[in-house]
């Protein structure tokens, strides 16, 4: 529990660290190579791996909390508004 617990309390940095690390880095290569769309594939590259970070850390919460429900509308009627 503990585990799923500290990996979703450091999402939001690493969703922040591979953005950043992945538009530095073709922000770098385009210095270097005097172009002017790598930083842009870099970007694509980070947003990626934020998402498949994303995906890991919710798959990692289901499984550490299956008793969970999805959502409250099985418990409020079905329309979301709030106990019945």
């Amino acid at each position: 529990m503990w585990r799923a617990t500290a990996s979703v309390g450091a999402l939001g940095l690493e969703i922040a660290l591979s953005i950043i690390i992945g538009g530095g880095i073709g922000y770098y290569l385009d210095l270097k190579l005097n172009t002017h769309w790598i930083m842009y594939v870099g970007l694509c590259f980070g947003i990626a791996a934020a998402i498949k970070s994303l995906v890991r850390v919710t798959r990692a919460a289901k499984r550490a909390f299956p008793d969970e429900p999805e959502n409250d509308t099985k418990k409020s009627g079905g329309n979301g508004a709030g106990p019945n």
